[in-house]
């Protein structure tokens, strides 16, 4: 089973980035769904849901990074393993198609959607080929 998620449960108005309480407002609801669901992926998007990930469950190995951009490179994708699944972090989809912002180099979108079939592709080949 694939599970899709962000930090929080809703956006935040004007897209904003969410606030630390927002984040653990919604950890119990979050942290049922994957319980309930028991995932075998999780694809994160962006950093604070990444970030979420990595401090509240126990990654199996350690995972670094200083921006998104090294979290998903021109494979496309990293996979993080866990003890009860792979965590796949992807680009928020908000940055697909910002060339450029503060300074930083984000995805374009057509290199995002590539990146998103081989997602696509290596989950449905694992989950129902194996």
């Amino acid at each position: 089973m694939l599970y899709l998620t962000d930090a929080v449960k809703c956006g935040p108005p004007k897209n904003r980035k969410p606030t630390p309480v927002e984040i653990s407002n919604c950890k119990r609801f979050l942290d049922s769904e994957i319980q309930t669901l028991k995932p075998k992926y999780i694809i994160v998007f962006g950093k604070i849901a990444l970030r979420y990930f990595m401090e509240h469950y126990s990654p199996k190995t350690e995972f670094n990074f200083s921006s998104m951009l090294e979290v998903q490179n021109n494979k496309g994708y990293h996979i993080i393993e866990f003890l009860d699944f792979k965590l796949i972090p992807l680009t928020h989809p908000r940055w697909a198609n910002v060339q450029k912002r503060k300074g930083e180099f984000y995805m374009e979108y057509e290199i995002y959607k590539k990146h998103l079939i081989k997602v696509y592709e290596l989950i449905i080949a694992e989950c129902f080929f194996k």
